[in-house]
């Protein structure tokens, strides 16, 4: 009997300290827009890293000799996440509650951080003047970027996300039950709203017009290749008939042969290419906002729908940094027909005041200028099969065109391209320069990821 209640008082021991370990992932708060998944150990393995070289990243991440010393349970999974107001989190499991205090005592000698003291019954910590750390039992939560002013009040906010109970925030969400559906080392699901504004268009295209953008959602698995981080996902939305356009218009993408990858230039803020009927894609067009903007200045003299329909192949639109407020963009593509030529005379007689056609070259030449007081573009035939239309100030002709591919992107991005049905290339040294919050998590990360300057985003 004396046997069995010590076994009983085991047991019941044993579960009740399961029962009162809280979740780390239930502070996450609910409402995110992006959340994102990082297995620190399963990464490592997929950099191919030998074991001494992983322990070398993570101790550099975490600023510590011995990882097992941190505090921190490596061996489960960080999460990344932004919340609805575009602020930016991370939260990990805490293997030991002492170990994470005397960790923060070591970077805060190593002018890493300091101590801001006790609030609402937990210690915070002001990480490299930008983001707030702080932990309980179960969790440890660093969020920012913060400035002076904002310091208070986001102390509070996390004191309350810490103080969640077990099972709530994020992982009542449909975002939280996604996501635990994905496997990779790196993981993501976001809603297109999450994204700057002149991302937002390819994962758009095909929702029925006048959608909002947080009605729209990516999942991806990433790996990081060569300083690439290349994204493999889907799109979808939780409302079942946006849902449906969207799959509609996945299913009218062909797999892009890379007949102008190498017209995409290394500078670009963002690109998109893909391989498509002219006609279809025209439908996806017309109900995109960012796109239809984007081309806005150019559409007022010349019917781009019109040359639109006479593509057939592989199409690439490339966007520079915005100048002067007005994104500057490139596209190229291939046609199988050109009857839009037939029309330049009648563009020329009916544009806008103060808006001008012009030939380049003889007139066969099929290259035109336009110039107005809004809006300087070039567009025309680089050759028999080729059409080009941009509101790039250095393209003015096809041999401008031609010249692009003295610049463009690396081969192995282009390699990567080759075959997918859609992609997606964002050049992350110029995001960061529009975001500039963004560059203090991408040098906080540089210790597992590299130097990643290139984001590729191919659709499943």
């Amino acid at each position: 009997m004396a046997r069995l209640k010590i076994l009983f008082l085991t047991l019941a021991t044993a579960l009740l300290s399961v029962s009162c370990s809280k979740d780390y992932r239930s502070s996450i708060p609910a409402g995110c827009q992006a959340l994102m998944t990082i297995d620190l150990i399963s990464l490592g393995k997929d950099m191919n890293f030998a074991d001494e070289s992983r322990q070398s990243a993570l101790k550099d991440l975490l600023m510590i000799d011995d990882i097992s010393t941190c505090g921190i349970d490596v061996t489960e999974k960080l999460y990344g996440f932004e919340t609805a107001d575009g602020e930016f989190g991370v939260v990990a499991k805490v293997g030991s509650k002492s170990n994470l205090k005397d960790w923060f005592s070591g970077l805060t000698d190593k002018k890493v951080c300091k101590s801001l003291g006790e609030k609402r019954g937990y210690d915070f910590y002001l990480i490299k003047d930008a983001f707030l750390a702080s932990y309980n039992g179960s969790t440890l939560m660093i969020m920012g970027p913060v400035v002076g002013g904002e310091t208070s009040r986001k102390q509070v906010q996390m004191a309350k996300y810490l103080d969640a109970e077990d099972g709530e925030g994020i992982m009542q969400s449909k975002i939280f039950e996604r996501i635990n559906q994905l496997e990779g080392s790196v993981t993501l699901v976001a809603r297109s709203s999450a994204l700057p504004d002149k991302f937002v268009a390819p994962f758009t295209l095909g929702a029925p017009k006048g959608t909002d953008a947080s009605e729209v959602l990516i999942s991806a698995e990433m790996n990081i290749d060569n300083g690439m981080l290349q994204v493999v996902g889907d799109v979808f939305s939780f409302n079942s008939s946006v849902d449906e356009a969207l799959r509609q218009a996945s299913a009218s993408y062909r797999p892009i042969k890379g007949t102008h990858l190498d017209k995409i230039p290394a500078t670009a803020q963002f690109a998109m290419a893909a391989n498509v009927v002219g006609a279809d894609y025209l439908k996806l067009l017309r109900t995109n906002e960012a796109l239809r903007t984007m081309l806005l200045g150019i559409n007022t003299a010349i019917d781009i729908d019109k040359m639109i329909a006479s593509v057939d192949g592989d199409i690439i639109v490339a966007a520079s940094e915005a100048q002067a407020e007005r994104t500057a963009i490139t596209l190229v593509a291939t046609t199988t027909k050109n009857d839009w030529l037939d029309d330049v005379a009648y563009w020329k007689k009916s544009c806008p005041a103060g808006t001008t056609i012009n030939n380049v070259g003889a007139a066969d030449s099929h290259q035109f200028t336009m110039s107005g007081s809004s809006v300087n573009a070039a567009f025309g035939m680089s050759d028999a099969n080729t059409m080009y239309i941009s509101s790039n100030p250095d393209i003015k002709s096809a041999a401008d065109i031609a010249e692009l591919q003295k610049h463009g992107m690396a081969a192995d991005i282009t390699s990567a391209m080759k075959g997918k049905r859609m992609c997606a290339v964002i050049n992350l040294d110029s995001v960061t320069r529009q975001k500039q919050e963004l560059s203090v998590v991408t040098n906080m990360l540089k210790p597992l990821f590299g130097d990643v300057h290139t984001l590729i985003y191919t659709l499943k």
